[in-house]
């Protein structure tokens, strides 16, 4: 097939399986008792339908009629479509080729010696078609006028729907026809050339985003292992101040030592807290820093395992610490380093 600006294009049909439309439906006298199934609307109400100017009244099994009405009042003449006169007869012998296959979908009436009609001379005719409607009530749905002064009164209902012919057909199923562009040999080389591009661009796109993952786990490997040997250095660091509560720094003169011992002692003692205090300041400011800088970098649940690895580091500290029976530390150094170090796990 060809499009409008001259394009030509291949189409494949798709496989269609076809209803059997010749397949008989068993004729059923119970099921074929569609008088008895409409029989209610006789005794009920009228039925009324407005279009244009007029109003048309249907009372099943008597009468058609049409009028115009204003406010509530009916103005004018009242014209009669039709007197009942019969029903389509589904078990007459003629017509049963009619009921086994026909895609008739309706029960009809038939409503005859209407007014007189000023265009024919005729009286006026109408023809009632009944149709299935589940879940509704009995309502006219459209007035039809196929010929002159012969109508078509179309009413859904919902009494015929158990009747096996009067049901609806089932949805016909929609196919869809897939259809592409013919192309020259120019054309489709340039076709495979941009499919090839794009698959390119699709797949270089890939690499990239898989690099940049791959660079973003890296950065974070590398950036534990600086927080792990920053741990170590501080590790040490605290394990230096330790030793050195342990052996304090003599003067090789013992003559001076003893003579300036209350001087010294009391030197020292103010200098070494307060070298002290700086030392572990410090320590708290760097601690302080990392974590917080860890905490901007790693994801919640990576700082969560991190922080639980620096516990652990600390937890075995203060176990070295308690378990030193040996140790030349004073009671008061002991004291003194271990809650040094209590301290520093508490920061975390």
């Amino acid at each position: 097939m060809t499009s409008m600006y001259g394009q030509e294009y291949s189409c494949t049909l798709p496989q269609v399986e076809e209803e059997d439309s010749s397949e008989k439906i068993p004729v059923d006298e119970k099921s074929t008792d569609i008088k008895e199934l409409l029989k209610p609307m006789k005794t009920g109400s009228c039925l009324l339908k407005g279009k244009d100017w007029w109003t048309y009244e249907f009372c099943f099994g008597h009468y058609i009629k049409q009028f115009h009405i204003e406010d509530g009042q009916i103005i004018g003449q009242v014209i009669t479509l039709g007197l009942y006169d019969s029903d389509y007869d589904w078990s007459n012998d003629t017509d049963e080729d009619k009921f086994k296959h026909v895609k008739q979908r309706y029960h009809s009436q038939y409503y005859v010696n209407g007014t007189k009609c000023d265009l024919t001379g005729h009286p006026r005719s109408a023809e009632v078609r009944l149709y299935c409607e589940e879940d509704a009530g009995d309502y006219i749905y459209r007035v039809d006028e196929p010929g002159t002064c012969n109508y078509v009164i179309t009413v859904h209902t919902s009494r015929l729907c158990s009747h096996p012919q009067l049901k609806p057909l089932p949805a016909k199923k929609a196919y869809s026809i897939p259809c592409h562009p013919l192309l020259n040999e120019e054309q489709y080389s340039s076709y495979m050339k941009k499919l090839n591009e794009e698959k390119e661009l699709a797949d270089r796109k890939r690499s990239q985003w898989l690099n940049s993952q791959q660079e973003r786990l890296q950065e974070m490997k590398n950036e534990n292992m600086h927080n792990i040997e920053s741990i170590e250095k501080q590790k040490m660091s605290l394990k230096s101040e330790a030793e050195k509560e342990k052996n304090p720094i003599h003067d090789k003169s013992e003559t001076d030592k003893s003579d300036e011992s209350s001087s010294s002692e009391e030197k020292k003692s103010s200098s070494g807290k307060s070298n002290e205090a700086i030392v572990e300041s410090y320590l708290f400011q760097e601690y302080d820093r990392e974590l917080e800088k860890l905490k901007s970098i790693l994801p919640p649940e990576k700082f969560s395992i991190l922080k639980k690895s620096i516990q652990k580091h600390f937890d075995a500290i203060l176990d070295e610490a308690e378990e030193d029976e040996s140790s030349e530390l004073s009671e008061e150094a002991k004291d003194l380093s271990y809650q040094k170090l209590t301290k520093f796990k508490k920061c975390f």
